[in-house]
């Protein structure tokens, strides 16, 4: 799968092709650019997911989710009414709960996938941004979710496991490019096309040094792979 989005091309290797195609998560954090957004989603099939304020990015964006879950407690009651009225799918769960919304959206799709005997490829919007505890547990969520990538017009993060590695075509040129230990140790660690390569080295998530990196003048493509662990691979525009 090529995931095109802010100046820059993701791919996936060995190239990851699902039937069922992708799902988008539009999470209730940083709202991306409507633009951007409309843009992103129109690029291929996608199968919409709003969650809780997700849902106003959506509208924002004029896209119709085709599923809207969380606790409703952050969505503008028009925002939530326009999204009611044309969602095929609706789960509201009380305020009061042990586990986030993300979270709760996450055992839907896989419910939903193990019904249908099917399978679907998973990108995450809207989690960048606001309070440093939505942000952990954003992240923490989204790197064991099975998703490839989470992305909006200002950040991404692609998932870097032993099963996948991860190649980055620039269009425009990031402002860092970082290595984000998300499993507590991470081996056989690999990046190439940067400032600062790493070839099999071990990365520890107690103490992440691999950060801020950067594209060399005159380069325009980066790869990162690993032979164990969760990697994210960050790049800031």
């Amino acid at each position: 799968m090529r995931i095109l989005s802010l100046g820059a091309d993701i791919l996936f290797s060995p190239e990851i092709t699902e039937p069922s195609g992708k799902t988008i998560f539009v999470l209730g954090g940083r709202k991306p650019d409507a633009s951007w957004l409309a843009d992103f989603v129109s690029r291929g099939r996608a199968d919409i997911w709003a969650i809780d304020s997700g849902i106003t990015a959506c509208r924002e964006a004029g896209l119709c989710p085709r599923v809207i879950i969380g606790d409703m407690d952050s969505v503008p009651p028009d925002d939530h009414e326009w999204a009611r009225s044309s969602a095929a799918s609706e789960f509201v769960y009380p305020r009061e709960k042990d586990v986030t919304d993300f979270q709760l959206a996450i055992d839907e799709l896989k419910n939903e996938l193990r019904k249908q005997n099917g399978a679907s490829n998973l990108i995450v919007t809207g989690g960048f941004g606001g309070r440093l505890d939505h942000l952990f547990s954003v992240l923490n969520t989204f790197a064991y979710s099975g998703a490839l990538c989470m992305i909006d017009d200002r950040e991404c993060v692609s998932l870097v496991r032993p099963d996948i590695t991860v190649s980055v075509k620039f269009k425009t040129r990031p402002a860092a490019i970082s290595l984000l230990p998300l499993s507590e140790r991470c081996a056989g660690v690999n990046i190439g096309g940067v400032r600062w390569p790493l070839t099999n080295a071990s990365l520890d998530r107690n103490f992440p040094w691999t950060v801020s990196n950067e594209l060399p003048e005159g380069n325009s493509e980066i790869t990162a792979s690993c032979a164990s662990g969760i990697v994210g691979l960050y790049c800031f525009f």
